[in-house]
């Protein structure tokens, strides 16, 4: 059901981990801040682990944005509370998701969000 943007009483987002096998509900987490979210997810495995970078985007639309990146296993323990802060901005919020892309030929790629 749609919420009218003009509400201010929304049920907060929620980030869910579900099976590529069967679809099943592995993991669901609220939004740190307890807003909604617009921004897809976007993860990326750190090299030499078995480990993933995720980064989400907990933020309404005109409103507080927060761009975050947490361990993927936090995700799957459904906790998401201590991801880190890695951009803010009072006037936008985040929608389209970042871009993984290795602009600086370290050898490792930097995160190219749209706020």
């Amino acid at each position: 059901m749609a919420v009218p943007f003009e509400e201010k009483d929304r049920r907060p987002g929620n980030l869910v981990v579900l099976s590529g096998k069967n679809g099943k509900l592995l993991a669901r987490a609220p939004m740190p801040d307890g807003k909604e979210t617009y921004m897809s997810p976007v993860a990326y495995p750190i090299p030499d682990t078995k480990e993933y970078k995720v980064i989400i985007g907990p933020a309404v639309k005109q409103s507080v944005a927060i761009s975050t990146s947490l361990p993927f296993q936090n995700i799957l323990r459904g906790d998401i509370s201590n991801a880190k802060i890695l951009d803010s901005c009072r006037d936008k919020g985040y929608i389209g998701p970042p871009v993984w892309i290795d602009i600086t030929d370290d050898g490792t790629p930097e995160l190219l969000p749209m706020p």
